[in-house]
């Protein structure tokens, strides 16, 4: 369970802050081409589809020599998992590892001898809980060894101690940006154990498979199935990458290394030479800044370092605090890792073999939500990580839609798109300002739809949180800048209570410290609950509409029936008022200790139920006068060449939307009379940027033939 890197505690800081720290802008194959022409020794035959990296070569004849004779699984676990590792051996009776009449009733080759191997990171006689428990799981293995269960699958189970110090015995991801020894543990322990396992003494192994606890098989004989995956082609690591879709909005933004490198939990070469150099390598990194790289992350660095030369991004404030303790530079390796890779990895090197490949048997899905018709999908017999929810049930529950609506009629985006999502919206409130048209209210009355839409004239902005008049068990809110997804997944846990699982973000981790917006979140969500350490956007929260009233009872009560002043609520440096939000209503239940009776929160991804169509650039250009819609008309069905060879249809429509509704009232505009005057001057600069924008405008058909063709040739 933290063996591995977990991929949201690497990807999440680059997703919240924008790519920062980890990020490494590499978004197309072309450009890893061209770093790879540009080395000396790089041969035309191997092109980089990653295939030098990831192969695929022909499968072997039933008649091939075994390879793997002698298997090892490593289940490590540390104080945090005691309990994780003994209930994960359960799964195994409903999943059996292997065919055992053919284990039994072998004609040729006999079977592979497996051993399990439980690595405790520290030592047994230090926590008795972590004794026990192998105890139990050996003695119970030792027990049923004559009977029809897993046990016939097994030949042994060993325990083994790594003897870390247990004050170094870390997983800290919260740390993973400034302390070098955050993932210490971990690292540690893979090494050690591989180097116990691998070190004689209890005889020579052909393969390691790592399986921590989080390992779920999910069919039958999945041991044979890994087996016969690890004899169709040759391999020194074979895993998986990770398959999830946390990374989705980002995967092309991560580093070249994370990408594609394969999940800790996975089969290892033991005869593969390289196999012993990496562990070397990581051995001898401990007290590095690369140390602060989780195991198999690192792996796949010095493997993309010794292909491509490409070095390996590692978080900048960790080197420059080593740097300055140790008056040392970090040693780059470059050479070293391309001397490596051009022995062992090229395809004209001496084993010539594929150094990664991916299984069709392991499944990596950490950091991910599962529903079951996700699990249902899911082609491997193994699946790592991936926190296993139930969906929304249409029978227990119904669920209103609340939409905020500001100006021009934005909500038909979405509601004359909402039949053809999958949804759980039974009905839609539509909150409309006081001021809206009556023929823009009959334009959104006049949409058919499959669910009732009801239009509500708000009283006053930022509180159709407390003032919706949902009549529901559930709502959920959004904006009339979003339309809803295309496919909406809601998660409930999946013991009896089924409650509602909210994607949430610490606010107490570093990712969340550097962000100027996370630490104004951060206050926020200590207006109730001055311990509350829980950021939830407002379009994630499944809100209870009973408890919503009380929320919103007492917010009255605080602050009165309008949005207060952000200064009053002890967030410096804002520009307009806030209302209450999911934030706040998660600090009132947790300050009244109902949180957890109400609702689960995850922080391991999210799927975004709404799909934002109107950019932040078209909101804020409303503050100036342009609405909302405008901008977006002209985005949508105006190019440039449009606008060079139709300027007075530009003007025209200009003319149509440019000027201030009374009604535009978006969060991020509606200031205070303070902030309207220290505002007056940008307005005018900008006012000023705009009527440059327009000469320029003017003046685009005089663009020449040959600067078109020059630019598309660009």
């Amino acid at each position: 369970m933290r063996l591995s890197a977990r991929p949201n505690a690497i990807a999440a800081s680059t997703s919240f802050m924008s790519m920062s720290k980890w990020s490494f802008l590499l978004t197309a194959a072309s450009t890893l081409y061209a770093e790879a022409v540009k080395r000396d020794a790089y041969h035309p035959e191997s092109k980089l589809d990653v295939s030098r990296l990831h192969g695929s070569l022909p499968d072997r004849t039933s008649s091939a020599k075994r390879n793997i004779k002698r298997l090892a699984i490593l289940r490590p676990f540390s104080r945090l998992d005691v309990k994780a590792l003994s209930h994960s051996f359960d799964e195994w009776d409903a999943f059996l590892p292997c065919d055992i009449s053919k284990r039994i009733e072998y004609t040729v080759d006999p079977p592979v001898l497996v051993d399990v191997f439980l690595s405790y990171s520290q030592t047994f006689e230090s926590y008795k809980p972590a004794i026990d428990h192998v105890r139990s799981i050996i003695d119970g293995f030792a027990a049923n060894y004559n009977a029809s269960g897993w046990e016939q699958c097994i030949r042994s189970i060993k325990r083994i101690e790594c003897d870390i110090d247990p004050q170094m015995d870390i997983y800290a991801v919260h740390e993973a940006h400034t302390n070098r020894m955050w993932v210490h543990g971990p690292n540690q322990q893979f090494v050690k154990s591989m180097d116990m396992i691998l070190g004689g003494e209890f005889g020579h192994y052909d393969a390691v498979f790592v399986m921590e606890s989080d390992v779920s098989p999910v069919r039958q004989y999945w041991l044979d199935s890994l087996l016969e995956d690890a004899e169709r082609d040759p391999f020194m690591i074979l895993g998986s990458k990770y398959l999830g879709d946390s990374w989705n909005e980002f995967r092309s933004s991560l580093p070249l290394s994370l990408q594609h490198h394969m999940n800790g939990n996975a089969v290892y070469n033991a005869t593969h030479p390289f196999l012993k150099e990496l562990l070397n390598q990581l051995q001898l990194e401990e007290d590095t800044p690369y140390h602060a790289v989780p195991y198999d992350y690192r792996i796949s660095q010095i493997l993309v370092e010794g292909m491509l030369g490409i070095l390996p991004e590692i978080p900048p404030d960790i080197v420059d605090n080593w740097s300055k303790s140790k008056g040392l530079e970090l040693e780059r390796n470059t050479k070293k890792f391309r001397a490596l890779w051009d022995t062992y990895g090229n395809k004209n090197g001496k084993t010539g073999s594929t150094i990664v490949r991916e299984s069709q048997v392991i499944a990596n899905y950490a950091g991910t939500n599962l529903l079951p018709q996700h699990r249902e999908s899911i082609g491997a017999s193994l699946v790592h990580g991936g926190a296993h929810y139930e969906s929304w049930d249409s029978l227990k529950c119904e669920i209103t839609l609340v939409i905020t609506e500001w100006c021009d009629g934005l909500a038909s985006n979405l509601l004359s798109q909402i039949d053809a999502s999958s949804h759980p919206f039974s009905k839609v409130i539509l909150m409309i300002p006081h001021s809206m048209a009556q023929h823009d209210i009959n334009a959104l009355s006049s949409i058919q739809t499959k669910i009732d839409v009801y239009i509500k004239k708000r009283d006053s902005d930022f509180m159709d949180m407390c003032n919706a008049p949902v009549n529901t068990e559930y709502f959920m809110m959004t904006n009339s800048y979003h339309i809803v997804s295309q496919q909406v997944d809601l998660l409930f846990t999946n013991d009896s209570r089924r409650l509602p699982v909210i994607p949430f973000t610490r606010a107490d981790i570093s990712y969340c410290q550097d962000s100027q917006t996370c630490v104004k979140a951060y206050e926020e969500s200590k207006q109730f609950d001055k311990q509350s350490k829980i950021i939830v956007q407002d379009f994630d929260m499944l809100f209870r509409t009973d408890l919503r009233d009380k929320f919103c009872s007492i917010w009255r009560e605080r602050y009165g029936h309008e949005s207060v002043p952000v200064g009053d609520l002890g967030i410096q440096d804002s520009l307009g008022p806030m209302g209450p939000t999911a934030t706040t209503y998660t600090s009132f239940l947790s300050m009244r200790g109902i949180l957890g009776d109400f609702y689960a929160f995850t922080d391991q991804g999210k799927k975004n139920t709404f799909k934002r169509i109107i950019s932040v650039e078209e909101e804020e250009d409303g503050a100036y006068g342009e609405t909302v819609l405008s901008n977006h008309i002209l985005k949508e069905e105006a190019t440039i060449g449009d606008i060079m060879n139709h300027v007075e249809t530009y003007q025209l429509k200009s003319e149509r939307y440019l000027g201030l509704s009374p009604s535009f009232t978006p969060p991020m505009v509606n200031l205070s009379t303070k902030s309207k005057q220290k505002q007056g001057k940008t307005v005018k600069k900008k006012k000023s940027a705009k009527q440059k924008t327009s000469k320029t405008l003017k003046g685009i058909k005089s663009v020449s033939k040959s600067e078109k063709k020059s630019k598309s040739k660009n």
